[in-house]
């Protein structure tokens, strides 16, 4: 079954992102499906709709520091990469060598190239990395090597294109983007009816001879969880931060007034 799709705290990229990843995988997998190969014409046409209201409300001085925040992230982590991939060259120190296959082993696993990743899919690869990079054989494995540096360095990357990112979207939200709302709200749902299908073929394969269906909605649920998991963080960071301001101080009473007024007449 396919995990369900939580638009409402999606931003328009993720959105955009799920349905780009989406298609690619059914392209892949069905190329010739009759009942799905009918309905991706209208994905594309909700992601070129959906791209142009992202183009028309890009005019935010957000959007160079969100390049340069990306680039930045961009170049961290090909330097962590590269210092983890020349540890596993260093044949006469073989514990080196060691740590440097294990960190790279988790680098492939969530994408050695993750750097030409949308900005949504590169966040959740490397959240999920960081995640990977928290095991105990890992943490010793970027101190034996001296990485510990530059990951940190990453992370710090990453923090600062969410808080940006996070920047753009609130002032988007103020402006209140009519069209950028509507072409999200569309591609959205789409995409549900889309994923809706496939679900439902699968529910109809009731002896199993599709293992195909399997195999895509897997895929499917992995690039999800990719894209969704960074929106659920921030969604409880916002939730957190708005937990942890000051509640606004209780007005005065009529009946404290009105005490202290008969306390100033005695």
């Amino acid at each position: 079954m396919i995990d369900s799709l939580p638009q409402s705290i999606l931003q328009a990229e993720e959105i955009d992102a799920c349905a780009e990843r989406i298609v690619a995988l059914i392209t892949k997998i069905l190329p010739t499906d009759p009942a799905i190969v009918p309905l991706l014409p209208a994905i594309t046409r909700g992601r070129a709709e959906l791209q142009k209201a992202l183009s028309d409300s890009r005019g935010s001085a957000f959007t160079q520091q969100l390049e340069e925040a990306d680039d930045i992230r961009d170049d961290t982590f090909l330097a962590f990469r590269a210092l983890c991939e020349s540890a596993t060259r260093r044949r006469l120190k073989p514990d080196l060598m060691a740590a440097g296959e294990l960190l790279m082993r988790l680098i492939r696993a969530n994408g050695y190239a993750l750097q030409g990743l949308g900005n949504s899919l590169q966040t959740g690869a490397l959240n999920a990395l960081f995640t990977a990079l928290k095991a105990d054989d890992a943490v010793d494995a970027i101190e034996l090597i001296g990485a510990a540096e530059c990951l940190s360095e990453l992370q710090q990357a990453q923090a600062k294109f969410e808080e940006v990112l996070n920047s753009r979207t609130d002032e988007q939200a103020a402006k209140n983007y009519p069209q950028l709302t509507k072409a999200k709200s569309t591609l959205g749902k789409r995409l549900q009816g889309l994923l809706g299908v496939i679900d439902m073929l699968d529910a109809a394969d009731s002896t199993a001879t599709r293992p195909e269906l399997d195999d895509l909605i897997a895929q499917i649920n992995e690039t999800m969880s990719l894209i969704v998991a960074p929106a659920r963080a921030r969604r409880t960071r916002a939730a957190a931060e708005k937990d942890a301001s000051p509640a606004p101080a209780p007005p005065t009473s009529w009946c404290e007034t009105d005490v202290k007024r008969v306390g100033e007449n005695e």
